[in-house]
């Protein structure tokens, strides 16, 4: 279940108590937010996350073949990621795959 907003840059930064900025990488210009999202207190327990203040493109999984070792930590927030095949190995279930 999620909800779809759209607005201004203004209205997303009002509404999640943070900025957006634009951030150089690999030569290219993105917007992001700069700081984590923060919701009102009156909705904060009941959201999971907030997602696409920005306009990052995921990288195809080949990505990380080419590079030994990838970045898995966001450097806004310090979660860590993992992809879909990650699972089945660090819960050694790779041998269920068919």
């Amino acid at each position: 279940m999620y909800i779809a907003f759209n607005g201004t840059v203004a209205q997303a930064e009002k509404a999640f108590h943070t900025e957006i900025h634009w951030f150089s990488a690999n030569g290219e210009l993105y917007y992001a937010n700069a700081s984590e999202p923060a919701l009102p207190s009156a909705i904060a327990a009941v959201v999971f996350g907030v997602s696409h203040l920005n306009n990052f493109r995921l990288q195809p999984e080949s990505h990380f073949l080419q590079n030994p070792t990838p970045q898995v930590t966001s450097s806004i927030t310090g979660n860590h990621f993992i992809a879909p095949g990650d699972f089945a190995t660090i819960y050694n279930l790779t041998h269920l795959s068919g």
